[in-house]
């Protein structure tokens, strides 16, 4: 299982509003956001991404907030669908 947070970045003076990725392992990812969808969008295409660029496998399970402000997003890993 991998849990990844997902954190929504502000715009600043020089860059554009954003969300960041994290893995449980400290592994990162940034991107713009987009407004061509929700929230739930949002994180759930970040999450996505950053699993992909891992090359993990597995199916993501719904998330929920964390008291931080954050989204924590996790990947569950069966024989079913390849393991690590």
């Amino acid at each position: 299982m991998q849990a990844i947070y997902v954190k929504y970045l502000g715009p600043t003076a020089t860059k554009n509003p954003r969300y960041k990725a994290t893995s449980s392992g400290g592994l990162t990812l940034t991107q713009e956001v987009n407004n061509d969808g929700s929230f739930s969008a949002c994180w759930r295409r970040i999450a996505e991404a950053l699993r992909y660029k891992m090359g993990w496998k597995g199916d993501l399970i719904e998330g929920g907030g964390t008291p931080d402000g954050k989204f924590c997003a996790v990947f569950v890993f069966t024989p079913d669908n390849g393991g690590v």
